[in-house]
């Protein structure tokens, strides 16, 4: 699925910044990320995000780009929410039947990981798609990121 960058002039909520297909990704106000599906507006949780895992497929610098590009627009709210990136990576390492999407989750990872998904990705190597790849690139994150966890 082709990942489209929304930019709008207007900021009027929500601030939509993702669009995959039918699915839309953005801002409600400065706290909350919502997902529009097919006109149902919900707050953004690891059970609705898996529409957006063709994020990872992109450069995680490309994505943070646009959103700075966005916020910079948008100057209404006090102040942005974070982009719910530790919901998509973990969506991409809990809930994937193959390598695919974690694997495109471990190359965002290169820039260092929260806590959260710090635990995510010990217990990712124990599931059934992590092959011994899968598992050496998990151990090489972890021992490099150790001292420059993001928060």
């Amino acid at each position: 699925m082709k990942v489209e960058f929304l930019l709008s002039k207007h900021c009027e909520l929500p601030i939509w910044i993702f669009k995959i297909g039918a699915l839309k990704i953005g801002v409600l106000n400065s706290d909350c990320w919502v997902v529009d599906i097919k006109g149902q507006i919900e707050v953004a949780s690891v059970k609705n995000i898996m529409g957006f895992l063709p994020l990872l497929e992109l450069d995680r610098r490309v994505v943070s780009a646009h959103l700075e590009e966005v916020w910079a627009i948008c100057t209404g709210l006090n102040s942005f929410p974070t982009f719910p990136e530790d919901l998509l990576l973990r969506c991409a390492l809990e809930s994937s039947v193959s390598d695919y999407w974690p694997s495109k989750s471990l190359d965002w990872m290169s820039e260092g990981i929260s806590e959260n998904i710090r635990d995510i990705l010990v217990r990712s190597s124990e599931l059934p798609w992590a092959n011994q790849k899968i598992n050496h690139r998990i151990a090489k994150i972890l021992k490099s990121d150790t001292g420059r966890i993001q928060t």
